[in-house]
């Protein structure tokens, strides 16, 4: 996710502990719209929406 900018987002990771906590959480909604989008995990099109849009 935006290689650009992987020097200042390890940067801010180490710096400011919200930014952490809000990337972490990105990070973990997307791995579970990923397993739900290929079936891994059981779900329906309008909660794969809801994870989107969080």
């Amino acid at each position: 996710m935006f290689p650009e900018y992987r020097d200042l987002i390890t940067r801010l990771k180490a710096s400011d502990p919200h930014f952490l906590r809000l990337f972490d959480k990105h990070n973990d909604l997307d791995q579970k719209i990923k397993n739900m989008e290929s079936f891994a995990e059981p779900s329906t099109p309008m909660q794969i929406e809801t994870m989107k849009k969080q």
